[in-house]
């Protein structure tokens, strides 16, 4: 699998915010990858190290479209939380929280 296609993009939610400051970020990755690829990945493009890394497969959810009386499933996605070395940080969480 190539390595620039296993990061698809953070996943940004109050939870993963809170998460963050105990260095902790959660990413949305591909569903094929694991957790060495999803490793090698952060390390490389995000120029970070990181520690330990837990995966989740989350299954899209099927609710009622309001106006056409019918069912709309959305997408299954892998997410990753992935712990760093104590003094890292991802910029774009970082951004974030200075915005508010």
């Amino acid at each position: 699998m190539d390595l620039k296609m296993i990061i698809k993009k953070p996943l940004i939610t109050e939870k993963a915010m809170s998460k963050a400051q105990e260095n902790r970020y959660t990413l949305i990755v591909d569903q094929k990858a694991n957790k060495g690829q999803i490793k090698e990945a952060v390390r490389r493009f995000l120029k970070v190290e990181p520690i330990k890394v837990w995966t989740i497969k989350i299954k899209g959810e099927e609710r009622w479209s309001s106006g056409r009386r019918r069912k709309i499933k959305t997408a299954n996605f892998k997410k990753a939380i992935v712990e760093l070395k104590k003094g890292q940080k991802l910029d774009f969480y970082e951004s974030l929280e200075k915005s508010k």
